[in-house]
């Protein structure tokens, strides 16, 4: 396979990359969104993040090792095809950048959340703890009557 071919693959395998990174930071975005709006839909969301990123995982594993690929052939392309490849590369890196950073933010939305329900649910168990601290005790059991009639 000559340099070129080699270079019109890798940005090929680039773009397709960067566009399951680009479909992640949307999911993201949407999961910070659903997090704060209807926090019921987010196990259908999560396993939509989590068919994404298996589709990342596999084309990762099936084709491993480019930055070992763009520099093997780097230096045998036409500047021209060279400035495609780099130029396919930093619009990954900036997808993934973007991805990166939704995803941090929809991790914090979740987190605020989940503490805001942990911090309910703490009030009212504590809430049942002192209502019940102040509740009247019981009476003592009277004295055992003793049907003498039979």
């Amino acid at each position: 396979m000559t340099p070129s071919e080699r270079a019109a693959r890798l940005t090929r395998e680039l773009r397709a990359r960067g566009e399951a990174f680009s479909r992640l930071a949307s999911l993201s975005r949407e999961q910070a969104r659903i997090a704060r709006e209807e926090p019921e839909g987010l196990p259908a969301l999560v396993t939509r993040k989590q068919a994404v990123m298996a589709e990342i995982e596999g084309r990762s594993a099936g084709a491993p090792g480019i930055p070992e690929e763009w520099a093997a052939i780097r230096g045998d392309l036409p500047a021209g095809e060279a400035a495609a490849v780099q130029a396919a590369l930093d619009e990954v890196a900036r997808i993934l950048k973007d991805a990166m950073e939704a995803e941090d933010e929809a991790r914090r939305v979740v987190e605020t959340a989940r503490d805001a329900v942990v911090g309910e649910v703490r009030a009212a168990s504590d809430a049942r703890r002192a209502a019940g601290a102040y509740r009247a005790p019981d009476p003592p059991p009277g004295p055992a009557r003793l049907d003498l009639s039979r």
